[in-house]
């Protein structure tokens, strides 16, 4: 068997990565890494689209669900772990094949990341009680005077970015943005073949409505009860996801379960459109239309088999 290359496969939610991922596993003797940021973590299925285990089809998975709730995660982290894991895979002959929406992950694990400070807990409590009491849109206004390159990446709504940023400017005297100015233009730090799934507009907004209802239809709401039942804060990390707060609030009698699928459709198709402005700077990128999973998988299939002959990819 000849060198063996990574293959990173991208795309907004909704647009199949964990099926075409299971499919390109199969076909090259691979093995599947999550790169989406919420799927790491146990009990958090539903909402996050999280691929049942019965459905991987025999194939094996890495970094998903295996932290638990109340334990953060970074992208730095991220890669260590990712890195490693590749290695072990590679060494077993077999494929890595990357898989998620999480872009700066990906972004993370092909370039690296930047020294950022360490910011004191003290700093970073102080800044979560404000932001928690006078709300988002009034540090965002913060964040848009004191580094209006990174205000203009994150949404408005958006309080982990904003409290990130703000903590690290506040801490260092320097704007966040400093710390990843061209990781774009960076060259990849190992070689690799990156895949993007991409869906025409109203396509990908109908996906999005019909996940979201099926998602409701197969318990998400019991879900979220039993992980308010195991006392998981709502202000953790793992509770950032789109829609398990909406759902909390449904069981708290603040939204009815009508309002919560808009206001979550809504969320998903806003946070869609941002992943595909995010991998659209990403260079090198095959990208191909998704409607047809069956074409699209024997579209990518071609495109790998081109691009590795003679790499060790035949099965």
């Amino acid at each position: 068997m000849g060198k063996i290359i990574p293959i990173i496969i991208l795309g907004p939610t909704a647009s199949g990565k964990s099926k075409i991922g299971i499919k390109i596993a199969k076909a090259l003797n691979g093995e599947v890494i999550n790169a989406d940021a919420m799927q790491i973590y146990k009990g958090f299925d539903i909402g996050t689209g999280k691929i049942k285990e019965n459905e991987w089809e025999g194939i094996t998975h890495h970094l998903i669900s295996f932290l638990v709730p109340i334990e953060t995660y970074s992208a730095g982290r991220y890669r260590i772990d990712c890195l490693k894991i590749i290695d072990e895979i590679k060494k077993r002959k077999k494929v890595p094949i990357i898989v998620g929406g999480t872009g700066f992950y990906i972004r993370t694990l092909l370039k690296g990341i930047a020294p950022i400070p360490e910011v004191p807990k003290n700093l970073r409590n102080k800044l979560n009680k404000l932001i928690s009491s006078y709300g988002c849109n009034y540090f965002y206004k913060f964040l848009s005077f004191l580094d209006p390159i990174y205000s203009k990446k994150v949404s408005k709504n958006d309080k982990q970015r904003i409290e990130r940023a703000l903590e690290v400017i506040f801490f260092s005297g320097k704007p966040f943005s400093n710390f990843f100015n061209n990781d774009f233009e960076k060259r990849d730090s190992f070689e690799n073949l990156k895949i993007g799934l991409y869906l025409e507009k109203e396509e990908l907004k109908k996906r999005i409505r019909d996940r979201v209802e099926k998602m409701i239809e197969s318990g998400w709401l019991e879900e979220v009860k039993r992980l308010i039942d195991m006392q998981i804060p709502l202000n953790s990390q793992s509770f950032k996801s789109i829609g398990y707060i909406e759902m909390a609030e449904v069981l708290e009698g603040k939204l009815n379960l009508a309002q919560a699928k808009e206001i979550i459709i809504k969320k998903t198709i806003s946070y869609a459109k941002r992943q595909i402005v995010w991998f659209k700077k990403e260079k090198e990128v095959f990208w191909i239309k998704a409607k047809d999973l069956e074409l699209a998988f024997f579209s990518i299939l071609r495109y790998i088999k081109e691009k590795t002959e003679g790499e060790g990819y035949d099965k």
